[in-house]
């Protein structure tokens, strides 16, 4: 009874000090968080104005945000744990850890990038296209998986489109995308972002963030075969399959186009899309939703584990 209670308590120990470290650890992060609000809402701001001065008050996300429907609610309540370091929390305790300190050693592990580049900008611009088309094909393969894509599909729920949809990501999905980027990040390390780059890098979260948004044009020529344009990406979270199983790329339109999977929304009737998932409640209370995406990763994941024991007890 004595070596009970006192691995109890060392126990109890163990979990308090880690509790402790992890407070102080968010703590010394608040003012990078801070920072990255800011930046937030600066970009969010940009956006916002192109988008009205373009389509008009009428059909603008900030006229819907104001609204808080209950898609707009999720919209923001993703944006809050994933940009208050909350989500980071969530997402441990979800993979039970099981994810964050391998890579985090696999990391430390591989060290010095194999690329080097002297210039700043060549290097970070290297980096955004090897970025992409590793996102391209993460969020191709989001798609197939089953588990992957019930965490994904919080994403595509949102029933109406607006700026602020760009960010309505579940917190699992960021461990999820940081093994996913070992290989990138292992041939060429994110640039420190200064100078240009910095220019680069603003311009393409806006542009993130527009192609959410309620312009639906294609943008031409360069809206298929550059940058991704509001209307292809509208196509991609159309609600029929033959819609959200196309148009993946997020950034450049290069990658769709080179492996087939480039619908053009001049032929799908872009503007006309409904978009959301028909088997998925997106205006569901946000935690309550939240929680059911995971409880649907989980499932998904696990149900291949519990098929070859059923077939082991057999035997």
């Amino acid at each position: 009874m004595t070596n009970f209670v006192e691995r109890f308590h060392a126990l109890a120990a163990w979990l308090i000090a880690k509790l402790e470290r992890g407070w102080t650890v968010y703590v010394e992060s608040l003012p990078s968080m801070a920072d990255n609000f800011m930046w937030l809402l600066v970009i969010s701001a940009c956006a916002f104005a192109i988008e009205a001065i373009t389509v008009g008050w009428r059909e603008c996300s900030l006229r819907k945000v104001l609204g808080l429907s209950g898609t707009v609610r999720n919209d923001l309540f993703a944006l809050f744990l994933n940009y208050s370091g909350i989500g980071n929390y969530i997402a441990l305790l979800m993979t039970f850890a099981l994810i964050y300190f391998p890579v985090k050693h696999l990391r430390a592990f591989i060290g010095t990038p194999l690329l080097q580049f002297d210039s700043l900008l060549v290097a970070g611009l290297i980096y955004i296209l090897l970025a992409d088309f590793s996102m391209y094909w993460f969020h191709r393969f989001a798609h197939r998986w089953g588990a992957l894509w019930s965490v994904h599909a919080y994403h595509h729920s949102a029933s109406d489109m607006t700026i602020l949809s760009g960010g309505r990501e579940h917190p699992l999905v960021f461990p999820l995308i940081s093994v996913w980027m070992i290989v990138p990040t292992a041939l060429l390390a994110p640039q420190q972002e200064v100078g240009w780059l910095l220019v680069v890098l603003v311009l393409t979260r806006i542009h993130g963030l527009l192609i959410h948004s309620n312009i639906l044009s294609d943008w031409g020529w360069f809206g298929r075969y550059v940058l991704v344009s509001p209307a292809m990406h509208r196509v991609h979270h159309g609600v029929a399959n033959e819609f959200h199983n196309s148009n993946y790329g997020s950034l450049l339109t290069l990658w769709d186009h080179l492996f087939g999977t480039w619908k053009d929304p001049r032929c799908m009737g872009g503007s006309r899309i409904a978009v959301g998932l028909d088997d998925v409640g997106g205006d569901l209370p946000p935690w309550r939703y939240l929680m059911r995406t995971y409880s649907a990763f989980l499932t998904s994941f696990f149900s291949p584990f519990q098929g070859l024991i059923r077939r082991l007890r057999r035997t």
